[in-house]
C-alpha cells in the first residue's frame, strides 16, 4: 500500500494538485472529447441465458495484495448464496484507478499489472469502462486517456470508450451512465450535451444507473448550503436525466467510490425495491476509509429546475437514512486504534525526513539566539533560568508562528478544530526548545559546538520523540472527535497512515428476464498476501484471505414499460 504519511507522497501529491489544477483551468481535455463518437454503447440485445450481468469496482490501484484479490473475483463466475453468478459482460471503475498520482508507471505496476494476471485473456472479453476520480486527473487525464479511450486491452478485459464519460444502453429498459466531474463539480459543457443527446434516445420508464466519483450526498450538513458538488449532481439530474429525456426516464441508482468503504442510503419513503439509492462503493483496492463517523440520516436540499418558479412548494428536502455500512462501524472504531503502532520507527519509516529537521532547525535558531547573548555559552550557564528569555529571537518565533499555522489549517481541513492544530505545533515547539536549552546548559567548554551538538541530539528527539507527538495527536484528536459526536476529526488520517488493506468489495449486477435489477455486494474481510514473484503465472500465496461473502443485496423493480421476455441473440 501506498505510504500515505511518508513526505515524499505528501510533497508530490501537493505538487500534483497544483498542476492538475492548472490542467483543469487552461487545458480541460474533456473539451477536446467532443469531436469523438457521441453514440452510445449499446448491450440492449446482449444477455446470457436470459439474464445480463455487470459488475461495478471503484478505487482500485493502491496495493498489490488487495486490488489483485478483488480483480481475481472479478475475473471469475461466483456463487453466491444460492445463486451462481456470472462474470460481467461489463466492469465499470468508478474513479480513481491508480495511486497516489497518476502516471504511466503508476498505471503498469499498481493497475494494469494485477489485472492482467487476474485475466490474462478471454475467448469472449468482457468490455471495460471507467470514469476517473481526482487521482487520475493529477496529469491532467493523459495517462488515463492512453489506457482506456485507445480500445485497447487491460489483461482479459477490453477498453471501448474515447471519452472520459460515457453511456450504456443495457437490457430491459436499463441505462447505465459514467460522468467526469473532474475535482468534485464541474461537468463540462460538451459532456453535457453528450448526455442531453442520449436522453432523448430515452424510452418512457427507462431507468438510469449513473456512477459518479464522489459522494456528495454524505457532505451535506445544511441542506440551505449545500456544497457545490451536490449542487452539480442534483442539477445533472434534474435538468439532464428527467427534462433532457422529457422525463421519460428516471434516476435508479447512483453508485460512486472515493471513500474506501461502501455505505448505502434510502430514501426514508420508499418502497422495499424502490428507487433513489446511493451507494458508495469504494472497495476496489485502496487503504481502507472509516464508517463510523457516517451519519444515520441526512436530508438533501431541494432540486428545482431552471424554468420553474423559487417559491414552488412542490420542490421538498429529501430524507435519506442508512441502511448499511461495510466494514460495521464497530469495526471499524476498533480498527482506528492501529494508528498508535506508527509510534514505533519501523512503521512511515520516512517521517524522520520531515521532522527531525524541523527539530533541528527550532535547536539551531534556539543556540542561535542564546550565543546572541552568551558567545562562549559559559555565561548561559551562570545565568541559569534568565537562559529561558535569551533563547527567544524574532527567527524563532517566525518559525514557530509558521508551524502553528501550517497545522491549524491542517487540522481544520481534516474536519478538527483549527486550535487543535495549534496545540499540535505548540507541543512539537516544547520539545525541540526544552530539549535545546537543556542541553545548552550542560557544563562543557565547547565553544559553539555546543550548539552544533544539540542541534544533532534534538534532531534525533525530533525522529523519536516527534513521531510520538504527531501519532498521538492524531489518536488523541480523533477519539475527541468521537466522544463529542464529531468522529470525522483526522479519521482520514488515522486510516491513510495505517494503508489497511482488508475489508475490499465490489459490486455484481444482473438484469433478468423481467427487467428486474438485483445487487449483490461482495466482500473480503481479509484479503490473501502474496509474494513479489510468480508461481504457474500467478501470484505466489502466502497467506490465505477469508472467502468472499454477500454482505449487502438490493433489488429493484424492472422498468413498468420493459417487456417480460427478450429474444437472447
Amino acid at each position: 500500500m501506498v505510504e500515505w504519511l511518508a513526505p515524499r507522497v505528501l510533497l508530490h501529491s501537493a505538487q500534483e494538485v497544483v498542476l492538475s489544477g492548472l490542467f483543469a483551468n487552461f487545458a480541460d481535455k474533456r473539451e477536446t472529447m467532443a469531436g469523438l463518437s457521441d453514440e452510445a454503447f449499446r448491450y440492449d440485445q446482449s444477455a446470457t441465458d436470459g439474464d445480463f450481468w455487470f459488475d461495478y469496482a471503484s478505487d482500485v490501484g493502491d496495493g498489490f495484495d488487495s486490488t489483485y484479490a478483488i480483480a481475481e473475483l472479478l475475473a471469475q463466475p461466483l456463487t453466491l448464496g444460492d445463486t451462481r453468478t456470472e462474470r460481467g459482460r461489463l466492469l465499470v471503475l468508478g474513479g480513481d484507478q491508480v495511486y497516489p498520482t497518476a502516471n504511466w508507471q503508476a498505471y503498469e505496476e499498481r493497475f494494469r499489472l494485477p489485472y492482467a494476471l487476474a485475466l490474462p485473456s478471454a475467448e469472449r472479453p468482457p468490455h471495460l469502462f471507467a470514469i476517473p476520480g481526482n487521482h487520475d486527473w493529477y496529469d491532467g487525464l493523459t495517462s488515463f486517456t492512453r489506457v482506456f479511450g485507445q480500445r485497447g486491452h487491460v489483461g482479459g478485459w477490453q477498453t471501448r470508450q474515447a471519452r472520459s464519460y460515457f453511456a450504456l444502453r443495457l437490457p430491459r429498459g436499463w441505462w447505465l451512465w459514467g460522468i467526469d466531474i473532474q475535482f468534485d463539480a464541474y461537468i463540462d459543457g460538451p459532456q453535457i450535451e453528450y448526455f442531453k443527446g442520449v436522453a432523448r434516445q430515452a424510452a418512457p420508464g427507462d431507468q438510469i444507473i449513473l456512477a459518479t466519483a464522489k459522494p456528495s450526498w454524505i457532505h451535506i450538513e445544511d441542506p440551505e448550503h449545500a456544497p457545490q458538488s451536490w449542487k452539480s449532481l442534483a442539477w445533472f439530474e434534474e435538468e439532464v436525466i428527467c427534462k433532457g429525456s422529457g422525463d421519460r426516464a428516471k434516476l435508479a441508482l447512483t453508485l460512486t467510490g472515493d471513500l474506501h468503504h461502501y455505505s448505502r442510503y434510502e430514501p426514508a419513503q420508499r418502497e422495499p425495491d424502490g428507487l433513489g439509492a446511493k451507494v458508495t462503493a469504494g472497495g476496489g483496492g485502496a487503504y481502507l476509509s472509516p464508517t463510523h463517523w457516517l451519519p444515520e440520516t441526512r436530508t438533501l436540499p431541494k432540486v428545482r429546475r431552471s424554468d420553474t418558479p423559487v417559491d414552488d412548494s412542490t420542490a421538498e428536502p429529501t430524507a435519506y437514512e442508512r441502511t448499511t455500512i461495510w466494514p460495521p462501524a464497530d469495526a471499524s472504531s476498533a480498527m482506528a486504534r492501529g494508528i498508535l503502532a506508527h509510534r514505533s520507527p519501523s512503521r512511515t519509516k520516512r517521517l524522520w525526513l520531515v521532522l527531525g529537521p524541523i527539530y533541528a532547525l527550532l535547536a539551531l535558531l534556539t543556540a542561535a539566539a542564546v550565543r546572541d547573548q552568551h558567545p562562549s555559552f559559559e555565561g548561559a550557564v551562570a545565568d541559569g533560568a534568565g537562559i529561558l528569555l535569551d533563547a527567544i529571537s524574532i527567527w524563532l518565533l517566525l518559525l514557530v508562528g509558521g508551524l502553528a499555522a501550517g497545522l491549524r489549517v491542517w487540522a481544520r481541513s481534516a474536519g478538527a478544530p483549527g486550535r487543535f492544530g495549534v496545540f499540535h505545533a505548540l507541543a512539537h515547539v516544547l520539545l525541540a526548545w526544552g530539549a535545546t536549552v537543556a542541553l545548552l546548559l550542560i557544563p562543557l567548554d565547547w565553544g559553539f559546538l555546543r550548539g552544533y551538538l544539540a542541534t544533532a541530539v534534538v534532531f534525533v528527539v525530533g525522529v523519536l520523540g516527534g513521531r510520538l507527538i504527531f501519532v498521538q495527536y492524531l489518536w488523541w484528536t480523533h477519539r475527541a472527535g468521537v466522544k463529542r459526536g464529531e468522529p470525522l476529526w483526522h479519521a482520514n488520517e488515522v486510516f491513510a497512515g495505517q494503508g489497511i488493506a482488508d475489508y475490499k468489495h465490489f459490486l455484481r449486477f444482473r438484469i433478468d428476464k423481467a427487467g428486474r435489477l438485483t445487487m449483490w455486494a461482495v466482500g473480503l474481510e481479509q484479503v490473501p498476501r502474496y509474494r513479489p514473484e510468480l508461481k504457474d503465472g500467478k501470484p505466489d500465496l502466502v497467506t490465505p484471505g477469508t472467502a468472499p461473502t454477500v454482505f449487502d443485496y438490493r433489488e429493484v423493480r424492472a422498468p413498468v414499460t420493459a417487456p417480460t421476455t427478450q429474444p437472447v441473440p
